[in-house]
């Protein structure tokens, strides 16, 4: 039977306390430097363009951001964004490869007191964020909106744009826009610029309009498709226009064959007079 004398038991002791000493150590260096590299990275904005569209594709309020961040920012980054509390994601965190594919990032959805926290990583400087918002109000014929930006970063440059749907009436939006213009589909569009947005500055948005319906824009820019009947009628010209060339063609060989051949009767008859006068 082997017998530990106490020294060997000392000695076991001790290089216990050494790795338990070292795996602390290592954690614990794993935690400062994950403090000192989230204190040194800044996360700024370039620009941040967020569309709203009230009833576009549902009877809410779409809402897209599109941010391009400061070109100085180390990537990957982890990015944060507070959303109203009843938002509804849309599956839509979505970054641009090098061929322009737009490829869809996982994300993760926490309460934060009266936001809805979205968080996700992306590993280029643009990315597109897309969500309906429930707090679109209806009474009648009258629309109200309210929302309180708020951001966790600095932006140089926010663009605040409103589209008007269709058929919508006395469409007022506060602060006031800087700009108006009118894009595809011939829809009108409200932009509000702001300049230098510090971290955690409010921006109160107020939008409402009259509108004495439910229809919804996005069916009002689909293309229309063409007719069933219109698309068979169109592909019976086609064919009638391939046979009547066909026919032209083939005809002219048969006046040319035609003529060569009488021709050639021409020139033996020729041949034979000669022939006989010899």
């Amino acid at each position: 039977m082997k017998v530990i004398n106490s020294k060997q038991e000392n000695s076991f002791t001790h290089k216990k306390k050494l790795l338990s000493l070292l795996f602390i150590s290592i954690f614990l260096f794993s935690i400062s430097t994950d403090l000192i590299n989230a204190q040194q990275i800044e996360i700024k904005f370039y620009s941040l363009d967020i569309n709203f569209w009230p009833e576009y594709d549902n009877q809410n309020m779409l809402v897209r951001y599109k941010g391009v961040l400061d070109p100085n920012t180390p990537l990957p980054v982890k990015l944060k964004f507070k959303l109203p509390y009843n938002s509804t994601l849309m599956n839509y965190v979505t970054i641009e490869n090098l061929s322009g594919q737009k490829i869809y990032l996982p994300y993760e959805v926490s309460q934060e007191g009266i936001y809805q926290v979205v968080e996700f990583t992306i590993d280029t400087l643009q990315f597109e964020l897309t969500y309906h918002d429930q707090n679109f109000k209806k009474i009648v014929s009258q629309r109200f909106y309210n929302i309180d930006l708020v951001f966790d970063y600095e932006i140089y440059d926010l663009n605040i744009i409103f589209q008007e749907p269709q058929n919508s009436e006395d469409f007022k939006i506060n602060p006031p826009p800087n700009e108006n213009f009118t894009g595809m589909y011939n829809l009108n569009y409200q932009v509000v610029d702001y300049m230098n947005i510090e971290a955690n500055q409010i921006i109160p948005i107020e939008l409402n309009y009259f509108k004495d319906n439910n229809d919804l824009t996005f069916n009002y820019i689909q293309p229309i498709l063409p007719d069933a009947n219109t698309t068979n009628s169109d592909s019976n010209i086609v064919i009638f226009v391939i046979i009547g060339i066909l026919l032209i063609i083939i005809i002219g060989l048969i006046i040319y064959l035609f003529k060569v051949e009488n021709s050639e009767k021409i020139n033996i008859r020729r041949n034979l007079k000669n022939h006989k006068k010899d």
